[in-house]
């Protein structure tokens, strides 16, 4: 049955008001479409000054709030300062919920008195009891328990204050527990089936089943919202990594993503204050590498939500400083990804004039930008420049960036700059005299540095397929005082993949990670390859000195694998959503 029916006049007119109705072409609106899609937001609505922001879902979701933050909103989920066990991060991880139902079970035990006792959450199994809603490894005493429900629930009251709610659903397989009526975050394991057979039921559900969850949701803010929020109803990208259909998990995935889309925008045409965000075709209309994670394909990157987050700021606010700022960070990365260099300047450079706001990340992909793009002087000026404005941790990060950059390409006075900065700032001795050192040792060609002979016989070594004796020379190259970045560069690849053919994986990872350490914005290739040796490979020691660097990675890759495999070898279940 068609919901909607139109007149041949109503339907020409319909499509004369819309400006966007011609599909992307080879040459008209080709922007809209490559290098990657931006679909654009229609509205009439917008956000108040100031709004407070409230995100549900997995960990897209949590990607929205980094991308709020970024462009200087507030948001009022996820808190890490709750007095519960765990990292920061574990802590953080808990709010990754894969269905909607699981968030409004306790958006309605936080806000809605009539609501039944969050205490149906917990599950006894042995002596402990069991929270389905957030893991079932998140399992204590009773007394413990419910404390530790009641602590967690809280951070869910703060969406009656909020002034605009981003309620993102996923899948469409759900485990149920019959006996209290409750969608769970989660399978119940062997034991908790085995000591109630007929408690848990698998639901798939269907486009119907869907607008429910989405509905049920809505209505719950609503009618306990101290406020009158825009509600936006998100598809998230994320695909789950395991399905219990009987089809190729990416063919149920991809039906999954088609009903929840369907669903929300068949439950916005009933409310005037709910909208979709297109957050799905942001990921599944763009090349692979623009939303989704190489080392982690189920997984939507950050530099997706920022585009995202960026066109619903535009839409819903108009320009300014934050939408400048967060639209620059996600187009440059991309745009370098695209290897559009230039490009990637030039929008920069345009939220500069447009007032962006200066930021760390900014810095980053700006400076990333202009040394892709060959403008290494105004890279370091720009970096050395800043180090006046920015303030607190800010400012250090600031220093590391400019001084991976002014070292290789810098003035002298850029120079002398940095080594002020660093003696006043309490900057370890080594960074100090790396920089007086700095014009003395800066790059030379292989030929000046090392016998261009001596190069040419590790490649041949190399090409002999002789890793034990090209790991050898080339680790005897790197010894040298005198051995240049270009060197490095240049070997640095042979003795990676020398050590991996020999077996030698522990090496391969110590050796990436030196690479990652002495540089302030290591290559992604090499951040990529050592989280992926390290995910099956890795002992404890490698495991915490990778996540001690976590500031480097975050932005590449997930390392939520890394945490999972510490927690194995510490002999615990990682405290974590197996969704997200």
């Amino acid at each position: 049955m068609p919901h909607e029916v139109l007149t041949p006049a109503e339907a020409r007119g319909s499509a004369s008001k819309n400006r966007l109705r011609q599909y992307p072409g080879a040459k008209r609106g080709r922007e809209r479409l490559l290098p990657f899609a931006q679909p654009q937001i229609k509205t009439a609505l917008a956000f108040p000054e100031g709004a407070k922001f409230f995100v549900a879902g997995n960990c897209f979701g949590r990607n929205v709030e980094k991308a709020l933050a970024k462009a200087g909103r507030s948001y009022l989920s996820s808190p890490r300062d709750l007095d519960l066990p765990g990292s920061a991060t574990q802590q953080y991880n808990r709010y990754n919920i894969f269905n909607l139902d699981v968030s409004t079970n306790e958006v309605a035990w936080a806000v809605d008195p009539s609501a039944p006792s969050p205490d149906d959450a917990l599950i006894q199994v042995g002596d402990e009891w069991v929270d389905l809603q957030i893991h079932l490894t998140f399992a204590h005493e009773l007394e413990t328990a419910r404390a530790y429900r009641k602590e967690y629930n809280t951070s869910y009251s703060g969406i009656a204050d909020a002034d605009v709610v981003i309620l993102s659903n996923s899948g469409i397989e759900q485990w149920y527990d019959a006996k209290t009526g409750l969608y769970l975050n989660g399978m119940p394991s062997a034991k908790m089936t085995a000591q109630e057979p007929n408690r848990y039921e698998f639901h798939r559900l269907d486009v119907e089943a869907c607008e429910m969850s989405f509905r049920r949701a809505i209505e719950i803010v609503l009618a306990n919202t101290r406020v009158s929020p825009i509600i936006l109803l998100a598809v998230s990208p994320v695909a789950r990594p395991f399905v219990y259909g009987q089809n190729d998990a990416l063919i149920e995935n991809y039906l999954a993503k088609s009903c929840q889309n369907v669903a929300a925008q068949n439950v916005c045409r009933d409310y005037a204050q709910v909208e979709y965000l297109p957050s799905l075709e942001f990921a599944m209309l763009s090349d692979f590498k623009f939303a989704y994670q190489t080392t982690s394909p189920n997984h939507s990157t950050q530099g997706h939500a920022n585009r995202v987050v960026a066109e619903m700021l535009l839409r819903y606010e108009g320009e300014s400083p934050g939408y400048h700022t967060l639209n620059a960070i996600g187009q440059v990365e991309a745009l370098i990804s695209a290897e559009e260099y230039d490009q990637a300047v030039n929008v920069a450079e345009d939220a500069l004039e447009s007032g962006a706001l200066r930021s760390v990340d900014f810095d980053f992909h700006y400076s990333q930008a202009l040394m892709r793009a060959k403008q290494r002087t105004r890279a370091a000026d720009w970096l050395v420049g800043r180090l006046d404005e920015a303030h607190g941790n800010d400012k250090d990060k600031v220093f590391r960036l400019a001084t991976n950059i002014v070292r290789s390409y810098g003035t002298q006075e850029q120079i002398d700059t940095l080594i002020a900065y660093a003696k006043t700032n309490g900057v370890e001795e080594g960074a100090i005299e790396q920089l007086q050192n700095a014009m003395a040792s800066r790059p030379k060609t292989v030929a000046q540095s090392i016998d261009a002979s001596a190069v040419a016989s590790i490649v041949t070594l190399f090409r002999a397929r002789d890793f034990e004796s090209t790991a050898t020379e080339i680790e005897k190259v790197f010894k040298r005082p005198d051995v240049t970045e270009a060197t490095i560069n240049r070997l640095l690849p042979l003795l990676i993949q020398s050590y991996m053919n020999t077996n030698r994986h522990q090496s391969a990872m110590e050796q990436l990670l030196d690479e990652i350490e002495r540089n302030e914005t290591p290559m992604p290739r090499w951040i990529t390859l050592l989280v992926r040796l390290a995910a099956s490979r890795a002992d404890i020691a490698i495991i915490d000195r990778i996540l001690s660097n976590r500031d480097k990675m975050d932005d590449v890759v997930d390392l939520s694998a890394l945490e999972r495999r510490r927690a194995s070898l510490n002999g615990k279940a990682p405290d974590s959503v197996l969704e997200a």
